[in-house]
């Protein structure tokens, strides 16, 4: 090689060497926009007042459902959440990390290819042999690939681990539905009842308004005591507290869905009212029938036990050899007259024939992860029984309790009714009145407590059986 082309090497060679350190360090001090999600961000907490709904950042193909303008049922709640809720991307983003897993174990069988360059500086000249000298300063590339024949099951137990992991991984996110479901049906009866305890609080007042007025009426007559009075203001200053407390708790409530529904917690959310009664009439055998076929945990213990009986063959085959093959392109250059290549193949085994105890211990390690998996698979299994059978019991409290309720709500209203006559005619005290009005105000609040208990019962049995994802708009009547 003459020195004009060693120097256009070199040259070469370095202009090289600085773009790609200027590209790297370029990458490298980049900052990203920490303001760029800020706007959307910002609408997630701000008073309603202050919410413009900005377009939601993408991601990978992910569209945000507008926030409700007008009264939703539960159906379309759940349609919200699953739409909005970062919670969901988050979980679902588990699978993904798990598909990567597969593809992470599947890359041993293939081979590995790596390559490497450096520039040597040496104190002195190296005499190759005989053979040609080798400068002390000098260019060295160096291409190198090794595949893994056989390792005696190592690489395809992880390969299995993995498979079974985002097969988990799957049956979790599942379940991760199934639960924010759940969640926003019970975001959405907290509602219901919240808006009834107010409802029941005005009604209540508005009946002690009217018997303070009574009262005032028949104490400026002479036909009562100014007790009378004094107990209907207190009647009135209860009911006001009760009004009062019975709003925040709709507040709370509303941004309880809002947040199951992944939107503003202070968005103004107006929900559809239901007071008709859920029918359901199966039995617990039934029940627990479906649990099996549909719990998604009943399948997801079970490839724990598969991913921990993969690990005990991963640590046995470390007792076993590893087959591999390699192959190595060098090729040096000098300053000088020097240019070399060289290349080496070889097939090879490598045992490890002491290793301090070391894969005694991962086997029983493995071993005891698989009995450890058939215990937690027990666990799992016991859960699900009493889970659904207690959603079961609290179904058949409700339709057992709800008749009862009925008919001392119909009983309150009347006795209520005659005991305002007999105060109007001065046949009864205020106490009688006051007794009254506070057992009406009782007998409805048990009774749509009792009604809603019910319909939270049914979801929560539906959960229980792991099937509200797909029969939640029978159970809610298509609202």
């Amino acid at each position: 090689m003459s020195g004009c082309e060693r120097g256009a090497s070199e040259r070469l060679v370095r202009t090289v060497a600085c773009a790609v350190v200027s590209v790297v360090l370029l990458c490298g001090c980049q900052r990203p926009d920490v303001h760029e999600y800020e706007p959307t961000l910002r609408a997630r907490i701000a008073e309603p007042a202050a919410v413009v709904q900005a377009e939601p950042v993408a991601q990978q193909g992910v569209q945000e459902r507008d926030w409700p303008e007008e009264p939703i049922g539960l159906a379309e709640a759940v349609e919200i959440a699953f739409a909005n809720s970062p919670r969901l991307r988050a979980a679902a983003k588990s699978i993904r990390i798990a598909e990567e897993d597969i593809r992470i174990a599947g890359s041993a069988f293939w081979p590995q290819v790596s390559a490497a360059g450096n520039y040597n500086v040496l104190k002195n000249d190296i005499n190759l042999g005989g053979g040609p000298v080798l400068e002390n300063q000098f260019w060295q590339a160096e291409l190198d690939l090794q595949w893994m024949l056989w390792d005696f099951g190592r690489s395809l137990g992880r390969y299995r681990q993995a498979e079974a992991g985002a097969e988990i991984a799957r049956v979790s996110f599942l379940r991760f539905e199934q639960g924010l479901i759940y969640e926003v049906a019970e975001g959405y009866y907290g509602i219901l009842r919240a808006q009834k305890a107010k409802t029941i609080a005005l009604d209540g007042l508005r009946a002690a308004g009217l018997q303070l007025r009574t009262a005032k009426q028949l104490y400026a007559q002479d036909q009562v005591t100014r007790d009378d009075v004094l107990r209907a203001e207190v009647q009135v200053a209860r009911y006001e507290q009760s009004v009062i407390r019975a709003g925040n708790a709709i507040k709370l409530a509303l941004s309880g869905l809002n947040r199951s529904m992944g939107i503003n917690v202070n968005w103004p959310t107006e929900v559809v009212d239901r007071t008709e009664e859920p029918e359901f009439g199966e039995t617990l055998t039934w029940a627990l029938e479906q649990a099996i076929s549909h719990r998604p945990e009943f399948e997801q213990v079970q490839l724990g036990i598969a991913l921990e009986q993969a690990g005990v063959g991963v640590a046995e085959a470390e007792y076993m050899p590893k087959l591999f093959v390699s192959s190595s392109l060098v090729h040096i250059e000098d300053r000088g007259q020097l240019s070399e290549d060289s290349a080496l193949a070889s097939l090879g085994i490598q045992v490890d024939l002491f290793a301090g105890g070391r894969r005694r211990a991962q086997v029983a390690q493995a071993e005891h992860k698989v009995s450890q998996s058939l215990d937690k698979a027990r666990q799992v299994c016991d859960a699900i029984s009493f889970e659904v059978k207690q959603a079961y019991l609290g179904i058949k409290d409700a339709e057992a309790r709800l008749p009862v309720a009925e008919k001392a709500l119909s009983a309150a209203r009347e006795n209520a009714r005659l005991v305002q006559e007999k105060y109007a005619s001065s046949l009864a005290t205020a106490t009688d009145v006051a007794d009254a009005e506070a057992a009406l105000t009782d007998s409805q609040e048990d009774y749509y407590r009792t009604l809603y208990d019910l319909m939270s019962a049914v979801e929560r049995l539906y959960f229980a059986m792991g099937t509200n994802d797909a029969v939640h708009n029978v159970a809610y009547g298509g609202a």
